[in-house]
């Protein structure tokens, strides 16, 4: 058995599978994903605050004994993300986790998280026409991953700093209010960022497929779904248009927080950042032109489960 965390800004997440063979698909024996919001109120004063530091090290404990009970503590692999490279006390909150968690965790750059959840996309939807290039982002809490590759390998990649939680927090957007200040900030970002005006032209010269990984993604499928209970197998793989991504966007903004706690197929720990989270979604989209884009229940924690021992 193989298993991976991934502290995450928002959400800390644990994959538990049988080891793969080559070009095979894991099969995920635990998948599991707790709303922690670790870096909430981080902006304020750029430290984790201790409520939040207790309840991350209570989600690992728990954890590790999910863990324990699969027998793959020997095949466990720990990363922590920009919910620990943003915060001024990141490296004294990782020893703590480490202590409560008793396993070393990897404080991974943002290029490194970028390369682990292509990689999960790669080969949870393999494509065998290397002339097909994959547009896949990772909307996380405090940074936004964005890769263009194709079955050959990665071709470009970057990191900016901005995610559901930073986003929601500096606009306020846990409450019913217009986006167009925060989706301006957004898209000027993306805008300067040479690296994204790189993978932008690389990607309208090609054949084109498009993923979205992570909370606000899955997120966003379960609620057109009205999902009662979350299920995997209705998530992973579902396309999503444009139209839809809007029509979502703007609805949400239009409740507060406790009105969006109560949709079908939306963890209410999630609702006060999941406006920021579909306005980078709907930024992203408009960005590069995406009329629709396919959602993979994929990201860190299961391209880790993908990398070789």
């Amino acid at each position: 058995m193989k298993a991976a965390i991934d502290i995450g800004s928002n959400s800390i997440l644990l994959a538990i599978a049988e080891a793969p063979r080559p070009n095979e698909r894991v099969k995920l024996q635990h998948d599991e994903a707790r709303v922690v919001g670790l870096i909430k109120g981080v902006h304020e004063n750029s430290k984790i605050s201790d409520e939040k530091l207790e309840d991350a090290k209570t989600c690992l404990r728990d954890y590790k004994k999910i863990v324990d009970q699969f027998s793959a503590q020997k095949d466990l692999k720990i990363v922590a993300t920009e919910s620990l490279r943003l915060p001024r006390n990141g490296l004294e909150i990782k020893r703590q986790l480490e202590e409560a968690v008793e396993h070393e965790i990897e404080l991974i750059s943002g290029d490194r998280e970028a390369e682990l959840s292509f990689k999960s996309v790669e080969f949870e939807f393999p494509s065998p026409d290397a002339q097909v290039k994959k547009l896949v982002f990772d909307i996380g809490g405090a940074s936004t991953e964005i890769v263009l590759g194709s079955s050959a390998g990665i071709e470009l990649k970057t990191s900016e700093k901005i995610g559901c939680v930073i986003l929601s927090q500096r606009f306020g957007l846990e409450r019913a209010q217009s986006l167009q200040d925060a989706c301006h900030e957004v898209l000027n970002l993306f805008e300067k960022s040479a690296r994204l005006l790189e993978i932008k032209e690389s990607f309208h010269k090609s054949k084109q497929e498009a993923f979205g990984v992570a909370g606000t993604m899955t997120s966003l499928i379960a609620v057109e779904k009205a999902l009662e209970r979350y299920d995997r197998d209705l998530v992973n793989g579902q396309k999503i248009s444009l139209e839809r991504v809007l029509y979502w966007r703007d609805h949400i903004m239009s409740l507060d927080t406790p009105e969006r706690q109560s949709l079908k197929g939306l963890e209410p720990k999630r609702a006060d950042v999941f406006g920021g989270g579909l306005c980078i979604l709907s930024c992203i989209m408009n960005f590069f032109s995406l009329k629709e884009v396919t959602c993979a229940d994929a990201g860190v924690r299961i391209g880790l489960l993908y990398e070789k021992a």
